[in-house]
């Protein structure tokens, strides 16, 4: 038993698919249906943009000038080290201060520039 031939219409329909399937694909992988806003405004190599890192800081203590992380661990003198000329540059764009999890600090590290920076602690 043969196949009757497709018409027009569906061969039209089949192509129209599978094209909405590729770009859907690419989409995903690009990932253009994200709803999370970080994502969304990375540049094409994966990172922020230069005016976007230091608000992705929030109270952390990175200088971006010195390229130095600041992990406080409380009673260590950490405040002391925050209001250092080390971290100039950070005050300038946001408030400093607070006790911040290494982890919480390297979050996305990579799309926010910080996997070549100094990382440091008083113990």
């Amino acid at each position: 038993m043969t196949t009757p031939p497709l018409s027009k219409r569906a061969k039209k329909a089949i192509a129209t698919g599978a094209m909405l399937f590729v770009v859907a694909q690419v989409a995903l992988e690009m990932d253009l249906f994200s709803t999370d806003p970080f994502r969304r405004r990375l540049t094409k190599d994966g990172t922020l943009p230069r005016d976007q890192l230091h608000k992705s800081d929030g109270h952390q203590t990175i200088s971006r000038r010195n390229r130095l992380l600041y992990v406080h661990v409380p009673k260590t003198g950490g405040t002391t080290m925050e209001h250092s000329m080390l971290f100039d540059d950070a005050r300038e764009h946001h408030l400093l201060g607070g006790h911040h999890p290494i982890a919480d600090m390297m979050g996305n590290a990579y799309e926010r520039r910080l996997t070549r920076m100094v990382k440091t602690a008083h113990i």
